[in-house]
């Protein structure tokens, strides 16, 4: 018998390992966002997580640094309403943070191009969100223990730091959940438009709103804060995750 015609099958070990071999790559692994956000947080290091937009993230601190000393002048000054301006201005520095950065890779024409690479825009964008996020919860521990404590007359630290972190994360819910589902071009505006009609309607009701805010218990913001903080995890997951992105998207969509 010639030696093309001796046919030698696989052994048992080799059967097994093509098997887990098949099964590793025809089944999809549990999705774990953190223990992908650390690798890929890891693969892209800070320094290029944020490449090109040093300077937006500049100009956010400036200008949420010149509203809060704003906000404190009126709070000082007793001419303004104390609850209402603190709930307005927490999820400033996160939404500018956010579409600055946004608005530098479009003019640049680096937005598109980040699609392509192999670190998905999403992955970029939830990782940047992320930072802005921790970032703006920082600031607002600092405002609101400051407030809290150089003010005469003003609520309990405990009730600011509510107000504060129940407005940055249910807009930074509201923020991520409206980008994930419209991928019409300008989605990112749509949250920060509402959120300033809402400014424009508490300013204008003045003491009826800051009296409504103050009749809030503690408790209600803090439970407010914690359900937006688990539905912004939760729609940066799915966001993260998402294999849409970019014109194709729109196409599909």
């Amino acid at each position: 018998m010639n030696d093309f015609e001796n046919i030698r099958f696989p052994s048992g070990e080799e059967k097994d390992r093509s098997i887990r071999m098949i099964l590793e790559q025809g089944i999809p692994r549990p999705k774990r966002m953190a223990a992908d956000l650390w690798e890929t947080a890891g693969r892209i290091g800070f320094k290029n997580l944020f490449f090109g937009v040093g300077d937006c993230m500049f100009l956010a601190l400036l200008l949420g640094g010149l509203l809060w000393a704003g906000c404190f002048a009126v709070m000082a000054g007793g001419r303004g309403q104390l609850s209402v301006l603190l709930f307005l201005a927490s999820p400033f520095l996160y939404a500018l943070l956010h579409l600055l950065s946004i608005w530098k890779e479009i003019m640049v024409g680096t937005y598109e191009t980040l699609m392509v690479c192999r670190c998905s825009l999403h992955q970029l964008m939830v990782l940047r969100m992320l930072v802005f996020g921790g970032l703006a919860v920082i600031v607002l521990v600092g405002t609101s223990t400051g407030v809290g404590w150089l003010l005469k007359g003003s609520p309990s630290v405990l009730n600011l730091l509510g107000i504060s972190f129940s407005a940055l994360f249910l807009f930074a819910a509201a923020s991520a959940a409206a980008e994930w589902k419209w991928r019409a071009p300008g989605a990112y505006l749509v949250v920060p438009a509402g959120w300033i009609l809402l400014s424009l309607v508490l300013l204008i009701l003045g003491e009826r709103a800051e009296a409504f805010l103050r009749s809030i218990p503690d408790a209600v913001f803090w439970i407010a804060a914690a359900c937006g903080a688990v539905f912004y995890g939760r729609t940066l997951k799915h966001y993260y995750f998402d294999p849409k992105e970019g014109a194709i998207a729109h196409v599909v969509r």
